[in-house]
């Protein structure tokens, strides 16, 4: 009886001492699993879905951070749904062992998500032989290049990479000349599209004429007051929140080269055409764009009047006033008549015949100048002449004439 006793004593002492840590089923040592959260590595609270799982129990979990009181075990977490972002991962493992009255802590990792990819294309100018010109009418003559400047970009993930599928469109249209077609030879040069900054990767490169596969060296006839298109497909691995400037070398007006272009309009070509272009992207799967309407992008026109042999004008013939008119403003109109392939006029007055001592001096695109105020007087003589310009060169002065204002208003 006395060792019963004693037995009893000891039994009761290590249930005060033990009985505390002990499990309420079935006296099982008890651990803690702690979950938590992070957005960008910083702690996040909230809904989310996950599991806690070992080999004969699943626990579901709806947010963090949470503490859960289980049983020693090899435990599992899990991620199911919801939550911040991208989920990442589970760290530091996402499975762990618990020991008894030990804790373990699960950390589910989320980014914030990208925003989604955006390719755009917008046009910025026409160039020609590499020099920006705004939309108008331009004299040309042969080994002339002409080329177009688009600002493209994908918004979305900084450095990410992205496939393109490009297509660009020219239509051709041969308004009037000497000539009933002119001949269109396919360069397809490598470098006639390119990009800045260099991108990572051309894929392809591909002309059409008309929508058909254009072979290089092919010859394609244009006929006068008949448009035609011509298209470049390419294909790109870009870098998203990179603005590239793509250039695309359209025309060499001239015979036959290798110059870096796509197309040359081949000599004789003389007579005046207008260019019109448009330019499209597409994102390659998986990628989806969430904005279609800066996908396209649409050129004003061009206007080209070519000339074989450009050279320098003849001298102007004056027409109006006559030759020794009396006129009663101080700011009459000169006139004259127009010299071929002449793109701007000078007007010289002066007071003697030799224009030693002139009044004034000013140039004009009109076939006219209307003289400033301030540059005659009342009651006396005045000579004037003009000369010619384009790009070969300046004519010789016209003949003068002379005229004279009236005494007084």
């Amino acid at each position: 009886m006395k060792i019963l006793g004693k037995v009893f004593i000891v039994l009761a002492v290590m249930a005060l001492v033990l009985g505390p840590v002990l499990s309420c089923r079935g006296g099982v040592p008890q651990g803690t699993i702690q979950v938590n959260a992070t957005l960008d590595g910083s702690p996040w609270s909230g809904q989310l879905r996950y599991t806690l799982t070992r080999p004969v129990e699943t626990i579901d979990g709806t947010s963090v951070p949470q503490t859960f009181t289980v049983s020693p075990d090899t435990w599992t977490c899990a991620y199911i749904s919801g939550g911040p972002g991208d989920f990442v991962n589970i760290t530091p493992l996402p499975t762990q062992n618990l020991p008894s009255g030990g804790t373990i802590t699960f950390t589910l990792n989320f980014r914030t998500p990208p925003p989604p990819p955006d390719a755009s294309i917008e046009f910025i100018s026409w160039s020609i032989n590499g020099v920006p010109v705004p939309p108008g009418r331009y004299i040309v003559s042969p080994s002339t290049i002409i080329d177009i400047r688009y600002k493209q970009h994908v918004a979305g993930q900084p450095g990410r990479l992205v496939q393109l599928k490009e297509k660009s469109m020219l239509r051709i249209h041969y308004l009037s000349g000497p000539y009933a077609s002119i001949w269109l030879h396919v360069v397809n040069h490598p470098l006639a599209v390119t990009k800045d900054p260099a991108p990572e990767q051309k894929k392809s490169q591909v002309t059409t004429v008309d929508g058909k596969p254009a072979e290089r060296c092919t010859m394609h006839q244009l006929l006068k007051c008949v448009p035609r298109e011509v298209d470049v497909e390419t294909a790109w691995q870009l870098k998203q929140c990179t603005y590239y400037t793509k250039t695309i070398n359209w025309l060499h007006i001239g015979q036959v080269t290798d110059e870096e272009v796509l197309f040359d309009l081949q000599s004789p070509c003389a007579g005046t055409y207008e260019l019109v272009s448009e330019a499209s992207v597409e994102l390659e799967p998986p990628d989806v764009d969430v904005d279609l309407t800066n996908n396209h992008t649409t050129s004003p026109s061009l206007f080209l009047e070519i000339v074989e042999e450009v050279e320098a004008p003849s001298p102007p013939t004056l027409s109006s006033p006559a030759m020794g008119s009396t006129v009663s403003t101080l700011t009459p109109r000169l006139g004259w008549n127009a010299s071929a392939g002449a793109t701007s006029y000078v007007v010289q007055v002066a007071t003697d015949s030799t224009f030693m001592h002139l009044v004034g001096s000013g140039t004009t695109p009109n076939l006219y100048s209307d003289v400033p105020s301030g540059w005659l007087n009342w009651n006396t003589t005045y000579y004037w002449r003009v000369n010619a310009t384009n790009a070969a060169g300046t004519s010789a002065w016209s003949d003068y004439w002379c005229l004279m204002t009236a005494a007084g208003p």
